[in-house]
């Protein structure tokens, strides 16, 4: 059976002697759904799935669905399938919380990080913790924003020295506005990328008050004394992150 013959098709039961969709077609029809926010059908996929798996043991497929009903703005749903899931795992959690933030649940995605480190449903990834540091951003919520670095400061050096987190740290604090963090955070990294640059020079561009424009100036000249140099794409990235 083809995708398109799935795609027509999907929730009719197949004639005999025609193959039933494979994983990976259902995984692809799940992601059309969502793309194409047809949540009459995601829901009919959905109820076929659960007549062939169970659903809470299968952390992949629960993790779609996830996704598909964020993406068609149903959070019941997707909370449904969240909290039936019996083996979380850092993945879904993860799509949980973006889901959360794509619906204007930031608030909400936060809590449900913080619920789930402290009950050690799972161990925080670098991606876990990206996912709720962007939550916090988007509140913003500082205080929970520097509740959340401190984990990250417990966890293992790999994750607290990652390029991506500390990224994640830097937007958060400029748009939580404390320059001061967001500075210390730069300060520290070992290597710094030209996505971290631009993520501080947004965070000196967001906080005026706080001495940022005389910052940026700074930020330029040591832009240019590491040869790195500056151009209109650093600026637009430093635009980009500064929402």
């Amino acid at each position: 059976m083809t995708s398109s013959e799935v795609a027509r098709g999907v929730i009719a039961v197949p004639p005999a002697g025609i193959s039933t969709p494979s994983h990976r077609q259902i995984a692809t029809l799940l992601r059309q759904c969502g793309d194409s926010k047809s949540l009459s059908r995601g829901k009919l996929l959905h109820r076929r799935l659960a007549a062939t798996l169970d659903l809470r043991h299968h952390p992949l497929f629960s993790s779609l669905l996830i996704l598909m009903y964020g993406k068609c703005s149903s959070l019941p749903d997707a909370w449904s399938v969240f909290h039936d899931l019996v083996h979380k795992n850092a993945f879904s959690c993860n799509i949980m919380i973006s889901t959360l933030c794509a619906n204007g649940q930031s608030a909400q995605a936060i809590h449900l990080f913080l619920a789930l480190a402290s009950d050690s449903v799972v161990r925080p990834t670098h991606v876990l913790f990206v996912a709720a540091l962007a939550a916090c951003a988007n509140c913003p919520n500082l205080q929970l924003g520097i509740r959340i670095h401190a984990q990250i400061v417990a966890v293992p050096p790999a994750i607290a020295s990652n390029p991506v987190v500390c990224c994640a740290l830097l937007t958060m604090y400029g748009k939580c506005g404390s320059l001061a963090d967001a500075q210390k955070v730069f300060d520290d990294m070992p290597r710094k990328t030209i996505v971290a640059w631009s993520a501080m020079l947004a965070a000196c561009t967001r906080n005026p008050d706080q001495g940022g424009l005389p910052a940026v100036i700074e930020l330029y000249r040591q832009l240019r004394d590491a040869g790195i140099g500056t151009d209109w794409n650093t600026a637009i990235a430093a635009n980009a992150h500064n929402g």
